[in-house]
């Protein structure tokens, strides 16, 4: 059963880990930073952030849109060039999108090299890379909010992939027959 009580049924986590090849059918819109951070000796950048892997339309009567929102590490890969420029009242950050530009060869050849641009309410985040991957860390909750709270994430986390085993049984959306798909931003 969801909050508003109706009965969820099973969804399927398809895929808990995605990478650069992926990125043209992932979306970012709406999606919470809890933390940001950099291991320098291996030229990663971190991001812990709450990654909505569904959003589902409402059956009337409900107006309200629901969610399915799973904890998620993004690590981005032969970084250089982090510029952070983020003013938050609260400490919260929240994803209007992220875009992949200028895309040029490494020095050796052997790889492209993106600007990825977090756009935030709060800012930006940008940042120079050969990719990334982001790996689902929990199983995906459904509810009304676009993100999830500290206790039901499992906290502040930069742990590599945690997920169910691709094709995991997870509650269902069986009460709602469309998903969006092309939500602006998304």
């Amino acid at each position: 059963m969801s909050s508003s009580g109706r009965d969820v049924g099973e969804f399927v986590l398809t895929q808990a880990i995605w990478r650069e090849k992926d990125f043209e059918g992932m979306g970012w819109h709406d999606t919470t930073l809890w933390a940001i951070g950099a291991i320098p000796d291996a030229f990663e950048f971190i991001v812990d952030l709450d990654y909505i892997v569904s959003w589902v339309c409402p059956v009337p009567p409900e107006k309200k849109i629901h969610f399915w929102v799973a904890p998620a590490t993004m690590v981005f890969q032969s970084v250089s060039d982090v510029v952070v420029d983020i003013k938050s009242r609260q400490g919260t950050i929240e994803v209007n999108s992220l875009r992949r530009e200028d895309p040029v060869l490494t020095p050796n050849g052997k790889y492209v090299k993106h600007t990825y641009i977090f756009e935030c309410q709060e800012g930006t985040i940008s940042l120079a890379a050969t990719g990334f991957e982001m790996s689902i860390r929990r199983t995906p909750a459904f509810g009304t909010q676009q993100r999830l709270n500290f206790d039901q994430r499992g906290g502040i986390s930069f742990d590599r992939i945690r997920a169910p085993p691709v094709g995991h049984q997870v509650p269902s959306l069986d009460w709602c027959a469309t998903e969006i798909q092309a939500i602006p931003g998304r």
